[in-house]
């Protein structure tokens, strides 16, 4: 079975990197509304390697949008295996800022499953924000909640700040795992580069680790 379930997760990121290739290369129309970027990090830390990606991507310009959470880290310091995240649904949207969708929720502590959810997005060319919370479809299933700030601001015509902050929590009857990410530095043509710090929290005592280090990331 856990076989199966990362044949599946491996499925649903290959999906998830040629749609959001293809949609960058669409040559529709463009909407005059600001279309979200997709974001691909990575951070080198002093416990983990994290890579994360999120895309946000309507379908052909349509009401249906595209929507995926992905986020593999393996770890310097123990010999466990990587962990693994992913979260892959079809939202309709209701209008410019809020959805609802249906999709599947893959991780290392879980098989893929059902979830249904809820998107509220912001975007500008100077910043951005999502809330999406989510609940697996299954009898006691699991409440998840990802939230994402964003921001740029020019320093001169050639150099502009970056700043993020990311969040995660999972819960059943009592806390799951949850973490909180943070990312300070430069923005320029090339990609964000600078100082990054991820706190994570597992278990029902919330025990805590950090991972400081350092992140770039790109737009695709």
């Amino acid at each position: 079975m856990e076989k199966v379930s990362r044949f599946l997760f491996s499925l649903l990121f290959l999906f998830t990197v040629l749609f959001a290739k293809a949609q960058g290369d669409s040559t529709a129309i463009e909407s005059e509304v600001y279309k979200p970027p997709v974001p691909v990090e990575l951070m080198i830390g002093n416990e983990a390697l994290l890579f994360k990606m999120v895309v946000t991507k309507p379908i052909y310009n349509s009401k249906i949008k595209f929507y995926n959470l992905t986020t593999l880290e393996s770890n310097f310091v123990t010999s466990s295996a990587s962990n693994i995240f992913n979260q892959t649904v079809i939202f309709y949207d209701f209008n410019s800022k809020f959805s609802f969708g249906l999709g599947g929720s893959y991780s290392s502590y879980n098989s893929l499953k059902p979830i249904a959810a809820v998107l509220y997005s912001s975007f500008n060319a100077n910043r951005g924000f999502l809330v999406q919370p989510s609940l697996v479809l299954e009898k006691g299933g699991s409440k998840e909640l990802f939230s994402m700030f964003e921001y740029v601001h020019f320093l001169n015509p050639k150099l502009k700040s970056y700043f993020r902050i990311d969040a995660f929590t999972s819960w059943e009857n009592t806390h799951d795992f949850s973490y909180l990410n943070w990312r300070v530095g430069v923005n320029t043509k090339v990609g964000n580069f600078g100082p990054a710090v991820n706190v994570n929290f597992v278990g029902k005592e919330a025990l805590n680790y950090y991972n400081f280090g350092a992140f770039f990331n790109v737009l695709i």
